[in-house]
């Protein structure tokens, strides 16, 4: 995405417009991809710990770029968004939806932290911070209407 970002600019855009293709906006994290939730029993933590860091830091990298692109960024959100899709959007200057939309800090449900910017970031989007920690505790999903009520 950082790419992306630089190509964009360099072409002369003025504003970069994030949507999804086909029936959502973003399903969330690739479950089935192993490297990303497996831990090995056997293996040493503190040398996990650190690859997982690495991995989390790319991750933290590519949704920064959209933070801090010099040009608007719009989040177009379609259908779900979910875990990594509110990572990338409240990081985005704009967020527009459609009625059929709705969001989710799914990581919680999976045993995982949001740690690639959710926490970070949702809390400067939304005005309802308690609603906002019972979002993020419970992973309950919430829709377009309740998400312009949070701003």
């Amino acid at each position: 995405f950082p790419l992306a970002v630089e190509a964009c600019v360099a072409a002369g855009a003025r504003v970069i417009v994030v949507c999804g293709q086909g029936a959502c906006f973003s399903a969330g994290l690739d479950t089935s991809d192993e490297s990303l939730i497996q831990f090995q029993e056997d293996a040493d933590v503190a040398r996990m710990g650190l690859a997982k860091k690495r991995q989390v830091r790319m991750m933290q990298d590519c949704l920064t770029a959209s933070e801090t692109a010099p040009v608007p960024v719009i989040a177009a959100v379609h259908g779900p968004c979910v875990g990594a899709g509110v990572d990338l959007i409240t990081a985005c200057d704009v967020r527009l939806c459609s009625s059929d939309s709705y969001f989710s800090v799914r990581e919680v449900r999976l045993g995982l932290a949001a740690d690639v910017g959710t926490l970070q970031r949702l809390p400067k989007v939304v005005g309802n911070e308690s609603l906002l920690r019972e979002l993020c505790f419970t992973g309950d999903d919430f829709d377009a209407a309740t998400a312009k009520e949070m701003g």
